[in-house]
């Protein structure tokens, strides 16, 4: 039973805090979790650590939960202002950590990573609080690479996940937004996927007869896509349609782009973000993606074929990430510097228009399909608190 090395005057095993923020990447799982364990067990106390700058400090909130901020103590990664600065907020995190413990008497810390993740790690360790965590890239970020060792239990999305302690880790996916759970278990019938994407394509005004792109560099964007696409945007349309999602503040140079190339913007339609982004995935017969965990299993769990272009910068975990559909020939990928107006004409277009290869594709996905992880994670959270 996990509460057996617990050392506060008294675990209250009612009490759950999660610890991750920063990004959508490393909420949205959390969340997904969070909520899943609220209706598994309501009486369950669920307390959230983030910090003040990320998505966190709105989402969590509007979804109910508490919210406890941590300083924000990056690892620097150069002698800087930052640098100088991170002992003493490192520091400053593990106290309020530790003393958000001593109040709430936590009978387990869940952790997704992150900033966040690495003070909470240190200071559950400290207390003897159990921690159970998910890692959701193929290659392991510093703070569950750090704290791998300390857990009791560890979730991985992708089977290639590097970390160590292999004997503790169970594959169950990526914990899913509800709104993507509930059309992902419906999606595997074909006849009713159609009948949603019609339904999607009407949502966006667009011909229900033309193939559909969609092009996404997820929550923050990603400039270079957005630059090139721009540039073959005009032939794009004109045996195709494209939703677009520039990334928040990066629509007014692709807009300038399609005006300048006089783009018929009702075939080719621009947002920033989309609240209700599924709509979007599902209008898509062919998605131009970064290869976040994030995208990458939710797409994969909406059988939506893709193209990604993996992030060039960072641990190289969204090349890793993709090794899994690519092997079942669920997407295929291309290096950033390869990427050109030329590559969307002669590599996407004539995909996005082969409805055999393209079938292929999402049959490939249906053998990956992972689609309830969030319920299985919460599960397993409840059980080895419980004992």
């Amino acid at each position: 039973m996990l509460l057996k090395n617990a050392t506060l005057n008294s675990v209250n095993t009612k009490s759950i805090i999660f610890a991750g923020g920063g990004t959508a990447g490393h909420v949205n799982p959390l969340l997904a979790t969070a909520k899943k364990i609220r209706s598994i067990a309501p009486d369950a106390k669920i307390r959230v650590l983030g910090t003040s700058e990320g998505i966190e400090q709105r989402l969590i909130p509007e979804a109910g939960f508490e919210l406890d901020f941590i300083p924000r103590a990056p690892l620097p990664r150069s002698l800087n202002m930052n640098a100088i600065k991170f002992p003493v907020r490192f520091l400053s995190g593990i106290i309020k950590c530790k003393r958000i413990f001593e109040e709430h008497r936590p009978a387990v810390l869940v952790g997704f990573g992150g900033f966040v993740s690495t003070p909470a790690y240190i200071a559950a360790r400290q207390a003897h609080i159990p921690i159970i965590m998910h890692e959701q890239n193929a290659s392991a970020g510093l703070a569950n690479k750090l704290a791998a060792g300390w857990a009791d239990c560890i979730a991985i999305t992708f089977p290639n996940t590097t970390l160590p302690h292999v004997e503790k880790q169970v594959l169950l996916g990526l914990p899913l937004r509800e709104e993507i759970e509930d059309l992902a278990n419906v999606v595997t019938d074909e006849k009713k996927r159609l009948e949603l994407k019609r339904d999607a394509l009407k949502h966006f005004n667009l011909n229900p007869n033309k193939p559909t792109l969609l092009i996404t560099g997820g929550s923050q964007g990603a400039v270079i896509i957005n630059k090139i696409v721009a540039v073959a945007a005009k032939k794009l349309t004109e045996e195709a349609q494209v939703i677009h999602l520039t990334g928040v503040g990066k629509s007014d140079s692709v807009l300038a782009e399609l005006a300048k190339n006089g783009v018929d913007l009702a075939k080719y339609k621009v947002f920033e973000y989309l609240d209700s982004v599924q709509k979007a995935f599902i209008a898509a017969d062919l998605a131009v993606s970064r290869s976040g965990a994030g995208a990458v299993s939710e797409m994969s769990a909406l059988l939506l074929p893709a193209a990604y272009i993996p992030f060039i910068v960072g641990n190289g975990e969204q090349k890793l990430n993709l090794a899994e559909s690519e092997s079942v020939g669920g997407s295929f990928s291309l290096d950033q510097h390869n990427l050109s107006p030329k590559w969307f004409l002669e590599t996407v277009l004539p995909l996005m228009k082969n409805a055999d290869e393209l079938a292929k594709m999402r049959d490939g996905l249906r053998k990956i399909q992972r689609v309830n992880a969030a319920d299985e994670f919460a599960k397993l959270i409840l059980e080895r608190v419980n004992g």
